[in-house]
């Protein structure tokens, strides 16, 4: 396994704590996946290391949170190269390397807000729907080469991202970031926040052998918020 994000010192962290469950060599290399050149780079790094590629999972961080009004050209710049432009760079990176082994997955980590817009996350809900766009076009490609393409789409996770949304709405509405998550956890069903391994263990499903008949699909994890039938 091969992990990659921008801070080099969580990024160590995280390496020890997979390492430290035995299931399999783990490396880690910083990278910014809104840079044109670093996907092609892991997708190589993963192959010299492993010897083969036999899954993607991507899982960039979300665009700022506001209105529309405050958005500026270079916000929806910056989004669409983060979140949506990495996908697709780090598809086509891959996409060799899975096709002559006839076997890969993909998985794309989205957003709830890409099916049931958020306030404020007009960005987020934006970007990542064109990312549930180009998955779908992709698994039509790829299924014969033996490839699965899903997204996976979080609900209120208990994350960083989380918190700094909740600030951010608390401080807009002259509120407490516990106000806000309480409101939040009032709309979702099962009556609670998500927690991180919940989302990890829909990814480890999307990237395992059981998993073989399900592509061009969006996993919900949300405690049933979203409310599309």
């Amino acid at each position: 396994m091969l992990l990659a994000a921008r801070d080099a010192a969580r990024l160590e962290e995280a390496r020890v704590r997979l390492a430290a469950l035995g299931k399999g060599p783990v490396a880690a290399t910083p990278a910014d996946v809104s840079r044109p050149d670093e996907a092609s780079r892991l997708c190589q790094e993963a192959v010299q290391r492993f010897g083969a590629l036999h899954g993607l999972v991507a899982n960039a961080g979300g665009p700022r949170s506001a209105p529309f009004m405050e958005t500026t050209e270079a916000d929806w710049a910056e989004a669409i190269s983060l979140n949506l432009l990495s996908a697709v760079r780090l598809a086509h990176a891959a996409l060799p390397t899975l096709a002559k082994g006839r076997y890969g997955r993909m998985v794309f980590l989205t957003s709830m807000a890409a099916l049931q817009p958020a306030k404020n996350l007009i960005l987020s809900t934006t970007v990542r729907a064109g990312v549930h766009g180009f998955a779908k076009a992709l698994s039509d490609e790829v299924a014969p080469l033996g490839i699965t393409v899903n997204c996976l789409c979080p609900g209120y996770t208990r994350t960083e991202r989380l918190a700094h949304l909740s600030e951010d709405l608390a401080r807009r509405e002259e509120t407490t970031a516990a106000a806000v998550e309480a409101r939040w956890t009032t709309q979702i069903p099962v009556g609670r926040l998500g927690r991180v391994e919940e989302v990890a263990n829909a990814a480890a499903f999307l990237l395992g052998e059981t998993s073989a008949y399900v592509t061009g699909q969006k996993l919900v994890v949300d405690g049933g918020l979203v409310r599309a039938v």
